[in-house]
């Protein structure tokens, strides 16, 4: 018995890469629209994700205007507070120098009255 020899087997490209990927040729159409479906729902969530993204800078930043103010208003009040204060020991300053003015005199007058 004579060994027969092999045929060469003729390939197209994508036979062929289907063969040395492990994927068969008549596959490739359903991996192909599998992988572009997964592309899809990736692009989507990306998609999403970016959206919720700028939904959330655009809350920051919304956020961080009326928190300003409400530094701001802090501020103020502690400013007030301040002057307050300020004006209240102006005052009392005033009125412990009437005070001493008033009670000078007397006191002038008192000292004259004891040397006489």
């Amino acid at each position: 018995m004579i060994p027969r020899r092999p045929t060469p087997i003729q390939l197209t490209d994508e036979e062929l890469a289907g063969i040395i990927s492990g994927v068969r040729p008549h596959l490739l159409p359903q991996l192909q629209q599998q992988q572009q479906q997964r592309l899809q729902e990736l692009q989507q969530q990306l998609q999403q994700q970016q959206q919720q993204q700028q939904r959330l800078e655009a809350e920051e930043r919304q956020l961080h205007s009326p928190l300003q103010q409400l530094l701001l208003w802090a501020e103020q009040q502690q400013l007030q507070r301040q002057q307050q204060r300020h004006q209240q020991r102006q005052q009392q300053q005033q009125q412990q120098q009437q005070q001493q003015a008033t009670a000078s005199p007397q006191d002038s007058t008192h000292n004259s009255q004891q040397e006489q």
